[in-house]
């Protein structure tokens, strides 16, 4: 081959291969640009898909002013309505007429259930007439809806305790108790439950306590006095009902109580003194009735308590 022919057939091949090398760059830059739209499409319906997620639902349109409007004058024209009622609840009260002011009352709770001052106000007058049961059940709704209620407390209280459910008005007394221990009403209610549940021990401190924040309350310092003598504590039973004897002289139980102790203790002279005493307070026929109880069984053949008894059954031939 002549030197001319090797140069022709080296231009060729060179000529091939730039056309190759052309053609195979521009293939690898159209399949770059194929995947690029691909990702591109992809993404944009990925994102187009998180922006439907995350769009707000549409607001639901609230109340117009005009609405609101109308709305409360409706509330304030009900609330003056009941409050009205409160009033003439409040004279019929005033007047004594009870049974008229209960249906007002319960008129108003028909119309709103828990309206509390008129459950209140009907929770004392169910009290009054010891409808108790009622009076518990509205109680217990108020304090379901204020705990903090201390009046809504002591009534709740004072209704369990007209009901004798002794434990119920105990947890209540004691609840009340938490925030102020010398409470005068909660203390009393806390020991009469615990006499009605015969922990009388338990009932003592409160009784004792009940005496110390008022000194002249002659039914707390009986009722110590009758709680020391159930515990046969008859001594110290004794020396309280003679102060409350000096106290409140025409207390007729606490000369039976006292001479029931004085005779517990064996001092038949000294108890069938307290029963004449009673007598001739209170009058024979008065007194006739507690001879024959077995309290006073162990003296019933002492001298004085014979005497007594013959006395008494004289009067009571006279008429």
């Amino acid at each position: 081959m002549s030197r001319t022919n090797r140069a022709i057939l080296l231009i060729l091949v060179l000529i091939l291969f730039v056309y190759l090398s052309v053609l195979g760059h521009t293939l690898y830059q159209t399949h770059l640009a194929r995947q690029t739209d691909t990702t591109v499409v992809a993404t944009e319906a990925a994102a187009e898909e998180i922006l439907d997620d995350i769009s707000p639902e549409p607001v639901a349109e609230g109340p117009t002013p005009a609405d609101d409007a109308e709305r409360f004058d409706a509330l304030v024209r009900q609330m003056k309505r009941h409050m009205d009622a409160l009033v003439q609840a409040d004279r019929l009260m005033g007047r004594n007429q009870y049974d008229q002011a209960i249906e007002t009352l319960e008129r108003v709770l028909q119309d709103a259930p828990h309206f509390v001052d008129a459950q209140m106000r009907l929770a004392d007058l169910y009290m009054q007439r010891s409808e108790f049961a009622k009076a518990r059940d509205l109680l217990h709704s108020v304090l379901q809806a204020d705990p903090d209620r201390e009046d809504a407390k002591l009534r709740l209280a004072r209704s369990l305790q007209g009901l004798r459910h002794h434990q119920a008005a105990l947890h209540v007394a004691l609840w009340l108790l938490e925030k102020d221990a010398y409470r005068e009403e909660p203390n009393q209610i806390a020991a009469l439950a615990y006499m009605g549940l015969d922990q009388v021990e338990r009932a003592i401190p409160h009784f004792r306590r009940q005496v110390a924040i008022n000194r002249e309350n002659v039914v707390a310092q009986n009722n110590l006095a009758v709680a020391y003598a159930r515990l046969g504590d008859h001594r110290q039973a004794v020396t309280l009902f003679r102060d409350v004897l000096r106290e409140d002289p025409a207390n007729a139980v606490t000369y039976y109580n006292l001479a029931v102790s004085l005779s517990q203790q064996g001092q038949e002279n000294e108890a069938v003194e307290v029963l004449t005493d009673a007598a001739d307070r209170f009058g024979l026929s008065f007194v006739s009735s507690w001879l024959r109880s077995r309290d006073f069984d162990g003296i019933r053949e002492a001298t004085a308590f014979v005497a007594l008894q013959n006395a008494v059954d004289a009067d009571d031939d006279l008429f």
